[in-house]
């Protein structure tokens, strides 16, 4: 099963999205784009480089978009504008919420510029409005609580200079925030065992010591910045979902030796710390059912089985196919040992890359 979100989408399940950006001077009088764009007013502008003139013109610059994927995917996108220089400060801000009525256009100052694209955001523009630069937005965030499961939060960057006005394309690859972490089969054989021939039932999989918060410019080394469902499954936690499917799932019917494909599939944030401590326990997929009317669990941290193991990376999926071969663990923070089941995973990286297997 090869899955991966790559550049142009290739398939109706990827879900990176590439925007080619054309830049191309156009002048235009602001009033014209304001009711289109619902741009602030304020920061459209398109400076002269003449010395002679002290004051911006009252002018725009608009930066063609083309998209080589389905708008259908991308309920909104805010696009954000930055000059390119030490302060960064925000030249403009636009947000698109009908993909299919947008014209394919980006409105900006000219220059040197960086365009960042936020796509899928839970926030109304009004939260924008105090953003005055790009590191700025290292004080903004997304709850996993707000994301939706089928249109996750997306974000993306590209620059431009002066030069590359009317004559290059650019690129802004947009990558999920998130992980996607799926359940894709399991299975349950206690051949050799007392217990032979039982199966699992009341079967609940969901994710525990979940990094629920992610920040729009996080360090790819940074730890979890806050953890939900620390240590065991909380129902608190999930009623603050907007969708709990986005880390728990009921499983109908008991689990035998026949395998059933489920195709469960949850999200979470970064956890890619490379040592389990006090504020950064590694994110689990657990397995809970009873067996003889006892009730087992089965915790699996997940990415760190091998040397390879890296723990939850932002816009990477993990799939996993499970054969349970022994009764689990009493405490849903204990991860079982390998002998007590049998892992297929499968790695997708959003760049295209090998995929590999981890067999145990």
């Amino acid at each position: 099963m090869k899955e991966i979100w790559n550049i142009r989408r290739e398939n109706s399940k990827s879900a990176t999205i590439s925007l080619n950006f054309t830049i191309k001077n156009v002048i235009t009088s602001v009033l014209g784009t304001l009711s289109l764009f619902g741009i602030l007013p304020a920061v459209l502008y398109c400076c002269s480089d003449s010395p002679e003139s002290p004051m911006p013109s009252p002018a725009w610059c608009e930066t063609k978009v083309s998209l080589s994927h389905s708008s259908s995917e991308l309920e909104t996108m805010d696009v954000f504008v930055f000059n390119d220089d030490l302060f960064q400060k925000l030249d403009s801000y636009q947000r698109f919420e009908n993909m299919k009525m947008w014209n394919g256009a980006v409105a900006s100052g000219s220059g040197g510029r960086i365009m960042t694209v936020i796509a899928n955001s839970p926030h109304k523009k009004e939260h924008w409005y105090s953003l005055s630069s790009r590191s700025h937005l290292k004080s903004f965030s997304i709850r996993l609580e707000d994301e939706d499961i089928h249109k996750p939060v997306m974000f993306g960057e590209c620059t431009f200079s002066p030069e590359d006005a009317g004559s290059a394309d650019h690129e802004v690859v947009l990558k999920p925030l998130s992980a996607e972490v799926m359940l894709q089969s399991i299975s349950c054989d206690f051949t050799g065992r007392p217990y032979v021939g039982e199966q699992l039932h009341d079967v609940k999989v969901y994710l525990t010591n979940v990094s629920a918060e992610s920040y729009l410019l996080e360090d790819e080394d940074s730890g979890p910045s806050r953890i939900i469902n620390a240590g065991k499954l909380y129902e608190e936690d999930l009623e603050e979902f907007r969708c709990k499917e986005l880390i728990f799932k009921e499983i109908k019917g008991s689990i035998g030796t026949r395998t059933q494909f489920l195709d469960v599939r949850f999200r979470c944030y970064r956890n890619n710390r490379p040592e389990e401590g006090p504020g950064t326990p590694y994110t689990r997929l657990v397995i809970e059912g009873t067996i003889d009317g006892r009730t087992y669990y089965w915790p699996i941290d997940i990415n760190r089985d091998t040397d390879i193991g890296e723990g939850i990376q932002a816009g990477h999926r993990y799939i996993y196919d499970i054969r349970i071969t022994r009764k689990g663990s009493l405490d849903p923070d204990i991860p079982v040992r390998s002998e007590d089941f049998v892992i297929s995973k499968l790695v997708s990286e959003w760049k295209e890359k090998e995929e590999y297997e981890v067999l145990f």
